[in-house]
């Protein structure tokens, strides 16, 4: 029970923890829109990418592997020492190295997707930001594996709130732009890698184990290839539209997704629950009950995705000063409906992780998937911009969803995949009469009618299916 317990607490402390996170992209935004051009969120797109790249090779996946490594044996805290101070050698050298060598090759290397974003100071201040990030990266992944829940989302808030204060000092006070988001980041990293140090890593064997180092790598590896590919698939529109048409229309593009984060919340959110009880029920519900249940949570994100979509001109318009961004409503739909399909391909990843059979094929999903979007960028953006790659970024995401759930059915399951392309389809379609031409009162009547029909047939199945249940347990009782 106390297990139970731990559990059930850390997982509302570190889902607190992360919505707060994603939300501040959107809580802040009538802030910093009214500071930074569309050409700064198209730095700050392209650098982010690039720092999420750069940060994964450096920290070769090893707070995983800690996770994983440190219950092995008896005495927990004496793995704790080894392998945590290690990791923390480890990362520190692979950080130096690695910024060492972009910091020289890096202005020719990056220069075709960097394009029209000067290297210095933006991927500089990135450099020099990964050494103490890495380490305060690897000290929050031992409160999570040591189950200090607590301690972390105290950490991890202070450490937000004070990235977020200083990101509002250099930008408004000083007008440093994407510059001062990246200061803040350094500052707030070493800030937060000192107390780090101090708490957890000058307790610990401060030595290199070539052993330990040899197994922790044969771990790491694979799983740097998979983290990295998820990457790819997920970032290589943004990269490839800015080396075609460069920072302003990037940034159109990185204010479409940011609308498109807000609907992640719900959806990561809705995952999150829906996995343990996957798990939990697969072995005593019948399949048909658990696809009605799938269905049901699919088509309520879809009424969800439908609503951002329908009003994202006046989200833009309502929290920005900034006009010159509106225009990156035009977007939302389609980028809203790409999170719909990865909504989908957690369904079967879900699936193919509980048989187990299939796992060491899913590299093959995000490999296929980063293909194809690569492909249809150098193809797509040409012709249609912006369109091409929310178009090619969906087109990879749906090859991706396509193979997992043909792993889910190889598996032993099948889930009725004509549900949820009639759904998407429909959302698409929906969604697109924002466009119509049309007086606003009666786009605005349209719509809410749409949304009020849409929510009543959601009401209906799930009235069934909760009718069907009860129904099942009152005959199972008698």
């Amino acid at each position: 029970m106390s297990n139970l317990k731990t559990i059930t607490r850390n997982t509302f402390l570190y889902t607190i923890s992360s919505v707060l996170q994603r939300a501040s992209s959107i809580i802040f935004f009538p802030i910093f829109s009214s500071y930074l051009t569309k050409g700064d969120y198209g730095i700050q797109g392209v650098i982010y990418y690039i720092a999420a790249i750069l940060n994964i090779i450096g920290e070769m996946q090893l707070s995983r592997v800690g996770t994983r490594l440190i219950y092995d044996g008896n005495d927990v805290n004496e793995n704790v020492r080894r392998i945590y101070g290690m990791y923390f050698i480890m990362i520190i050298i692979f950080k130096c190295l690695l910024g060492g060598f972009l910091y020289f090759t890096g202005p020719y290397l990056l220069k075709p997707f960097l394009n029209d974003i000067s290297f210095d100071p933006y991927v500089t201040l990135t450099l020099v930001a990964m050494p103490a990030s890495g380490i305060y990266g690897l000290y929050k992944a031992y409160l999570q594996a040591t189950d200090k829940g607590t301690k972390f989302i105290k950490v991890d808030m202070l450490y937000f709130l004070s990235n977020v204060s200083l990101n509002l000092y250099f930008i408004i006070v000083h007008g440093m732009g994407v510059s001062g988001l990246l200061l803040s980041t350094i500052i707030s990293s070493v800030l937060f890698a000192i107390y780090a140090y101090f708490d957890l890593f000058r307790k610990t064997y401060l030595r290199i184990d070539f052993t330990l180092m040899k197994e922790s790598l044969r771990l790491a590896l694979p799983l740097l290839f998979f983290i990295l590919l998820g990457l790819f698939v997920d970032g290589s529109d943004k990269i490839i539209l800015n080396s075609k048409l460069g920072k302003d229309v990037s940034g159109i593009f990185y204010i479409a997704t940011m609308l498109a984060a807000f609907f992640n919340v719900f959806r990561e959110s809705s995952n999150q629950a829906l996995i343990p009880w996957f798990y939990r029920e697969k072995k005593k519900t019948s399949d048909a009950r658990i696809a009605q249940s799938l269905f049901l949570s699919f088509g309520a994100m879809c009424i969800v995705g439908l609503g951002i979509s329908y009003f994202s001109y006046e989200m833009i318009y309502i929290l920005s000063g900034n006009k010159e961004l509106i225009d990156a409503y035009q977007f939302t739909p389609i980028i809203i409906v790409t999170a719909l399909i990865v909504y989908v391909s957690q369904f079967y990843l879900m699936i193919v992780m509980f048989y187990k059979k299939h796992t060491r094929w899913l590299f093959i999903t995000t490999l296929s998937g980063w293909i194809v979007n690569m492909a249809s960028c150098y193809i797509l953006i040409d012709y249609f911009g912006i369109y091409g790659a929310a178009i090619s970024n969906m087109l990879g995401m749906l090859t991706l969803t396509i193979i997992k759930g043909w792993l889910s059915k190889i598996s032993g399951y099948h889930l009725n995949w004509k549900i949820f392309a009639s759904l998407i389809v429909l959302t698409q379609g929906l969604s697109l009469i924002i466009f119509i031409p049309m007086p606003y009162l009666l786009l605005l009547a349209i719509i809410v009618i749409i949304l009020l029909i849409c929510l009543y047939v959601l009401y209906r199945y799930a009235n069934k299916i909760i009718n069907v249940n009860l129904k099942n347990n009152f005959w199972l009782c008698s």
